[in-house]
């Protein structure tokens, strides 16, 4: 993955965290926790449609391109896939991003202490 890809996962996510910072949005238990206000359609490892409901979820890095989406409410994990990235810097704790991006994607990106990432590309619509 190119510089210029990191560079941008790292001014999209400063960029959304400023902008949708509000007092009266929700706020995640967590560095590692997301919230999904709208269902969103991700892949599966296999490739498949899965598409991951509203709600809080703790985001955990699977393997070396998946992340599993653990849910507050004790449902069973979800497994979605994701593209490795490297960053410029390293950071103190894993974050985790719940981003929407124009009007039909969504992100959700886990930011690892080693500078490392994983960025999950979804739709709200399904069509990739």
């Amino acid at each position: 993955m190119s510089r210029r890809w990191s560079l941008a996962i790292v001014m999209v996510l400063c960029l959304a965290i400023s902008a949708c910072t509000t007092p009266s949005a929700p706020v995640p238990d967590t560095p590692s926790t997301i919230i999904l206000e709208k269902p969103v359609h991700f892949s599966s490892p296999e490739a498949a449609d899965v598409q991951v409901g509203v709600g809080t979820y703790r985001v955990e890095q699977a393997t070396d391109t998946t992340l599993r989406l653990v849910p507050r409410d004790k449902k069973e994990s979800i497994l979605i896939q994701a593209q490795a990235t490297k960053l410029e810097q390293s950071l103190g704790d894993r974050l985790a991003f719940s981003i929407p991006y124009h009007e039909d994607e969504h992100h959700v990106v886990l930011l690892k202490p080693d500078g490392t990432a994983l960025d999950a590309s979804g739709t709200y619509s399904g069509i990739k």
